[in-house]
């Protein structure tokens, strides 16, 4: 038997030559078992520590069949989510001109449903944006959406009869919960998941409708502008999820719109008067500037300064820029009618409220009479406020008014002091005003060589 030629355990037989193609072969299977087995050792080893073997190979399996299919990775595809939406604003579009709330509904959810799988943040408002594009001009299916946006204590009768929370399969769970079969915390989390997914309903209804004010005999128009901006005033949060964020300063232009209307919205008006006195001083710059600009309101200065004012009142730099700009704006006649009175009345409530170039530009009203009766002295005055404060400008003025004596006695030696300050800080002007005051001998001993240097050739090149 050990001569047998098929005994290969010996460990004295020797291996049959084999063809170059097989080794090769056999090499590239030994290889590539050892790959396998060195993976499925490095899973064995990383199950040990997790104390179950078995559950490591199937991460392993189903790591194998997925890089297969390198889709099932990813979640749905844009142009699958685009599709989805689409659907969703076939059904909300013809929900509405039906007069079919229960498609509407369901149009919504399925549009809430494929933003929350989109990346991008703006996906539902985009897709509502457009939906309110196609309804305009179609008066019936305006007039239903003001019916079913209508809101009750903050709350859609429409969107609670048909949510989720009241379906069979919902009351059936909270049963099993009452009674201990199904765990309280996977109820309560549905729960909150379908809550947020009417809020989200409720607000996409009262955006739509405010999207749409081309009827002003709607009363219910200006109801869902003060409804949607208690939403934004507030925020919607459940089960400790932003729905709606918190966003103050649409609030307000909200409450503005609704106040506009027709029958004055007295509730609203009471809103927008809480939010601006409980506001932060970044969110009256913000409202300031809408009104300013007419942005999503109507253009309206006067409110525009109130509110700058406001805010400069509770510390914010951008406002009281902003106020002092306000004046310049009235000053120049730019983008409104020149009024040098309520100027100078902008440049004095932003000077009094430590704005340094409203001092000088004071100044400048007060020597030139600009808007104000001409009084050289509180020119001085507001010269030297705005000059102490660091307005280099108002020390090269200060300097000019003492070398002529505009509203002050002559004093060379003054107006030196004041050149030299403006100069150190970098005016060119003030240090050719010094070169010619030591080239006339005005206020300084007449000395030729000052009036070359250290001015004339250090700077003025």
């Amino acid at each position: 038997m050990s001569d047998s030629p098929m005994n290969t355990s010996s460990t004295n037989a020797l291996p049959s030559s084999p063809s170059a193609g097989q080794g090769v072969f056999d090499r590239t299977a030994s290889a590539r078992q050892q790959r396998f087995h060195k993976g499925q050792s490095g899973r064995r080893s990383s199950a040990s520590v997790n104390g179950n073997t078995s559950v490591a190979k199937i991460p392993g399996f189903f790591e194998r069949i997925a890089s297969c299919f390198p889709s099932w990775k990813k979640g749905p595809t844009e142009a699958a989510l685009n599709k989805s939406a689409d659907r969703a604003g076939s059904e909300i579009l013809n929900g509405l001109r039906d007069n079919n709330f229960k498609k509407v509904h369901q149009g919504l959810k399925r549009l809430h449903n494929a933003g929350n799988k989109s990346s991008n943040s703006n996906y539902v408002p985009d897709k509502i944006n457009e939906i309110t594009d196609k309804l305009r001009g179609n008066d019936a299916a305006v007039k239903n959406l003001s019916t079913f946006a209508k809101m009750e204590d903050d709350q859609n009768l429409l969107v609670g009869q048909y949510s989720d929370l009241n379906k069979f399969f919902h009351r059936v769970l909270k049963g099993l919960k009452n009674i201990g079969l199904v765990r309280e915390r996977y109820v309560n989390a549905r729960t909150d998941r379908i809550d947020a997914l009417d809020k989200k309903i409720e607000t996409s209804l009262l955006k739509m409708r405010v999207g749409l004010p081309n009827n002003d005999a709607d009363a219910g128009l200006s109801s869902a502008m003060y409804h949607l901006g208690i939403r934004y005033r507030d925020g919607v949060n459940v089960g400790g999820v932003d729905v709606v964020g918190k966003a103050p300063v649409k609030a307000a232009l909200l409450f503005q719109k609704a106040v506009d209307r027709g029958d004055g919205h007295p509730e609203a008006k009471t809103a927008l008067r809480e939010l601006i006195r409980e506001a932060t001083p970044e969110t009256l710059y913000k409202l300031g500037v809408a009104y300013r600009d007419g942005l999503d309101v109507g253009k309206n200065l006067e409110t525009a300064a109130s509110l700058f004012r406001q805010a400069a009142d509770r510390g914010s730099r951008l406002a009281l820029s902003a106020l002092y700009k306000l004046g310049q704006r009235y000053r120049d006649g730019k983008g409104v009618d020149q009024n040098l009175e309520k100027a100078a009345s902008l440049f004095l409530q932003a000077a009094n409220r430590g704005s340094s170039d409203a001092m000088y530009q004071l100044g400048l009203c007060y020597r030139d009479g600009s808007g104000v009766d001409k009084k050289p002295q509180e020119a001085i005055s507001w010269f030297r406020r705005a000059a102490d404060a660091g307005h280099v400008e108002a020390m090269y003025q200060l300097g000019l008014c003492y070398r002529d004596g505009s509203g002050v006695d002559k004093k060379p030696q003054e107006a030196i002091s004041w050149f030299r300050r403006a100069a150190d800080a970098g005016h060119v002007e003030a240090r050719h005003q010094i070169v010619l005051c030591h080239a006339l001998s005005l206020g300084v001993d007449k000395k030729p060589q000052e009036a070359i240097t250290p001015f004339s050739l250090r700077d003025l090149d």
